[in-house]
């Protein structure tokens, strides 16, 4: 048995931006691939509040950003627009390089190659040797085997499928977003990172390829986007689940992360909690006050649950009902980029608009899809 004082499970950025702010304990990092980063999972897509939280601990690692989404949606392509920068695509890898770098730096140690298993409530064991811990940090992702060991599994979630293709016909500034049968309550996308590759996938709840290839030419064909060779693949589980009301489990474990999960439910991005809640967590682990945490977390993740229960309605109807909505708040002014992080102003934005009768009439579709490439509606800060 090998004691140790604090134990995380996963070296991402859920497991390791926590520890940059433990500096009077010792952690011991159980990741399970052999490098950071590696393989890699999400979009990279992040907001200008998730930006800022961001460079507070790595500095800058955004290598593309947009300030137009378009959606089709009921067969009409919807815009929305920004005179500014609002949506911001990052290099993952990158950023899990560089929080690495700084645990290491506070005297923490990551071991790579380490598959951690749970024992107890301190206990895990890394093939034949046991661990037994004051804390442990789970932060290993969705659905792993401490959330379905301690909590419970999650009662679904869907696949997002990615390819880095090599494109022609992109507009560099806008992010591409199609609803389709092929990916039912979700979406696929395009993700331009420059005029010549961009990150094409969707959310599958059966990632067959033939549904992929589907998904992939129908958003091509309706943006007009020429597809070339497949540099890349990658992929992962987008969790759909509401977030744990606690996140502290007998006193001894918390989770954080996607194995709470932490993901914002129209999106499925995870990162803004994460780094919303992270320093929280570490100095609430560094004064051994877990109930602190607590206080805060239940602050923060009400917000996300009131996006999960008004996409619970949603969904009812239809997934592409926000679409004309967001649109209408474009239209009006009412749109703000920290709105693509915090969703949930969007639903208090929308609903005095829905009562006075004012949004439908605002919120009409582009007539030609190819119009955003030469008569870009932008809105002023």
């Amino acid at each position: 048995m090998v004691e140790t004082d604090i134990c995380v499970i996963g070296a991402g950025p859920a497991g390791l931006s926590p520890l940059v702010f433990i500096g009077n304990r010792d952690a011991v990092i159980f990741e399970e691939h052999r490098q950071p980063g590696i393989p890699k999972h999400c979009s990279g897509l992040i907001g200008i509040e998730t930006l800022r939280l961001m460079r507070g601990y790595v500095g800058d690692i955004t290598d593309a950003s947009y300030n137009t989404i378009l959606f089709h949606a009921f067969n009409r392509v919807y815009e929305v627009s920004y005179r500014d920068k609002f949506v911001f695509h990052i290099n993952r890898p990158l950023l899990e390089e560089k929080l690495a770098s700084l645990v290491e730096g506070k005297g923490h140690r990551i071991l790579y190659a380490s598959t951690a298993k749970p024992v107890g409530i301190n206990t895990i064991s890394i093939g034949s040797v046991e661990y037994q811990c004051n804390i442990i940090l789970v932060a290993e992702g969705p659905n792993g085997r401490f959330r379905r060991f301690f909590i419970n599994p999650y009662p679904g979630f869907i696949i997002g499928i990615q390819y880095l293709f090599r494109i022609e016909n992109v507009d560099v500034d806008t992010i591409y977003i199609s609803y389709s049968e092929f990916t039912p309550g979700f979406f696929s996308w395009i993700i331009p990172l420059d005029k010549d590759t961009a990150i094409i996938g969707g959310g599958f709840n059966e990632p067959r390829v033939e549904i992929i290839e589907k998904a992939l030419k129908r958003i091509a064909t309706i943006y007009r986007v020429k597809l070339g060779g497949v540099i890349e693949k990658f992929g992962g589980i987008i969790p759909r689940d509401k977030p744990l009301l606690d996140p502290v489990y007998a006193g001894r474990l918390v989770f954080h992360g996607d194995s709470v999960p932490l993901t914002k439910p129209y999106t499925g991005g995870g990162l803004h909690y994460i780094f919303k809640l992270s320093k929280y967590l570490g100095e609430a682990i560094d004064i051994n006050s877990l109930s602190s945490y607590r206080r805060i977390y239940h602050s923060a993740v009400h917000k996300l649950l009131l996006e999960h229960q008004a996409l619970s309605i949603l969904r009812k109807i239809s997934m592409e009902i926000p679409v004309p909505f967001i649109t209408g708040l474009n239209k009006m002014g009412f749109f703000t980029p920290s709105d693509y992080d915090k969703h949930y102003m969007l639903i208090f934005k929308t609903i005095p608009l829905v009562l006075g009768g004012l949004l439908p009439f605002l919120a009409s579709p582009l007539r030609d899809h190819g119009i955003h490439r030469n008569h870009k509606q932008v809105f002023p800060t």
